[in-house]
């Protein structure tokens, strides 16, 4: 060119690629499939995103929440950036290791995991596929813990009366995947431990509680078992308690009146079937006289009708 005779020139050239398509997120299968709930504070992660320009060399953004009863966990929403691992052909592979249990939370057997992923390609296209914020991923979790469980509570008898021994039957099973040790209290209406006992169980095993306590009061009790840290007072179905004379005094008025009942009915019963024979005795003699008047034989005498020398 002219003004450069000193100079040597090259010819430069301009590779131009048209993106016209988004890039897609690709996970595999069993990414976030059966995660342990006691270590999900360190959970390998590794996705790739598939994109014919190729993504930036800046990391991939992953933000996680957990859901309690369908709502929002408050703390527990999280931002990742998982780096880029390499890039093979036009996928671009991201690894890393995340927590996804901030500190001071606790995940329940009930909670939701929720994750998804955030990015752009050279152009400025957003993130398309399974795992973008318009399609999150739900992680699924097993629920491992120490989970006793009261399974039965009864007791014996149900309608004590005052001084007599009530007998509480409890059975405890752990109806988790960790082993573990409880305590078990058992209190009344006004606080008094009538039992404080502490037990360990392995992966489903149960155990049987008895405790013997005294009727001390007329009325409620108000016995309530609990397993400490586990579940709340469970109430024991127990009936009030009752004074002793006064239920052998109702009890004879009830074996009474039901004496008195049955004599009712005898007599009711005695009634009819005296009725019925005195209507067929009736039926009878007018029949014999009807046929004496007519020159014929009288009918036979009914079977019932025909006197015994004992008398029913």
């Amino acid at each position: 060119p002219e003004g450069f005779e000193g100079h040597s020139v090259n010819n430069l050239s301009y590779n131009v690629v048209v993106d016209d398509a988004a890039p897609k997120l690709v996970i595999a299968p069993g990414v976030f499939d059966n995660h342990a709930s006691n270590q999900l504070d360190a959970v390998p992660i590794t996705v790739s995103i598939s994109d014919d320009t190729h993504m930036p060399p800046t990391g991939l953004t992953m933000r996680s929440v957990m859901y309690r009863l369908g709502n929002p966990v408050e703390g527990s929403q999280q931002t990742f950036v998982l780096p880029v691992a390499e890039t093979l052909n036009e996928f671009t592979i991201y690894n890393g290791t995340v927590n996804f249990l901030p500190s001071g939370l606790e995940f329940t057997r009930s909670d939701v995991l929720m994750v998804w992923f955030e990015a752009e390609d050279r152009s400025g296209r957003p993130l398309v596929g399974l795992g973008t914020a318009t399609s999150m991923l739900n992680v699924g979790v097993t629920y491992y813990a120490f989970e006793p469980l009261l399974t039965e509570l009864s007791a014996t008898p149900f309608r004590p009366t005052v001084g007599e021994n009530v007998s509480v039957y409890a059975r405890i099973a752990n109806n988790g995947l960790l082993p573990g040790e409880f305590q078990v209290v058992l209190r009344d209406d006004e606080g008094r431990e009538h039992a404080n006992e502490t037990a360990y169980l392995g992966i489903g095993e149960w155990v049987n509680f008895v405790w013997n306590v005294e009727a001390w009061k007329e009325g409620r009790l108000g016995l309530s078992l609990e397993i400490v840290n586990h579940t709340p007072q469970i109430p024991v179905p127990l009936a009030d308690i009752q004074d002793g004379d006064a239920e052998s005094t109702s009890g004879g008025m009830a074996v009474l009146s039901l004496s008195v009942l049955s004599l009712i009915v005898a007599a009711m019963v005695l009634f009819v079937v005296r009725q019925q024979r005195s209507q067929r005795e009736e039926a009878y003699h007018l029949e014999r006289i009807r046929r004496i008047v007519t020159l014929r034989r009288p009918p036979p005498v009914p079977l019932d009708l025909v006197d015994t020398p004992q008398e029913e």
